[in-house]
């Protein structure tokens, strides 16, 4: 089995620089969160490759297609890093607004159209998938409820494990959101490192 996980919270918790740690992966930064020397040196030390922003890692379209060549072509990546997801997914809604206007939240579904896509091409890749993700409120009946990963409705059901990442203090610490493992119980709380 090849592990499929979504690291979600607030900026500055470790999302990228865990996932930069992964050994050859492919990761693709759409929001210049892996730029610097530190976090690309991590990177080439791994024996994976970077596509940035200036390469096209901010464009949804361009990344869909550098996923659907990597479940078509023969590689060495053992592991394919989007960071992050949200980023991509906003500027797909972006682009629905100029497209198909908002009324109705027409943007929203011309980017989940454009997420099926893309989550549908992670299930055939022979690979390790770690997908970053922002985080927003939730909010049920009126009352605001916890942070929940921003994009995508539908996101988590990809994951085998889904790690909400927060700072207490200067700790910063990782709850278990979502899990198909033993070794993450559902809803434990560790220290993130």
């Amino acid at each position: 089995n090849r592990l499929k996980l979504m690291l979600a919270g607030p900026p500055g918790v470790g999302k990228s620089l865990a996932a930069t740690q992964f050994p050859k992966v492919y990761f693709i930064d759409s929001e210049r969160g892996a730029e610097g020397r530190d976090y690309k040196q991590s990177i080439i030390d791994g024996g994976g490759d970077y596509l940035g922003v200036d390469d096209g890692g901010a464009d949804p379209d361009e990344v869909l297609g550098q996923v659907e060549a990597l479940t078509k072509t023969r590689h060495d990546y053992r592991t394919l890093v989007l960071d992050s997801f949200t980023t991509l997914f906003e500027a797909k809604q972006d682009e629905g607004a100029r497209k198909v206007g908002t009324e109705y939240g027409k943007h929203t579904d011309y980017a989940n159209r454009w997420a099926k896509q893309l989550f549908r091409l992670l299930t055939l890749l022979d690979m390790n998938v770690v997908v970053t993700s922002h985080v927003k409120d939730s909010w049920s009946g009126g009352e605001k409820g916890a942070p929940v990963p921003d994009g995508f409705k539908k996101a988590s059901y990809l994951f085998d494990l889904v790690l909400m990442l927060e700072r207490n203090g200067l700790k910063r610490i990782a709850m278990v959101e979502k899990t198909r493992y033993a070794e993450f119980p559902d809803r434990d709380r560790f220290e993130w490192s």
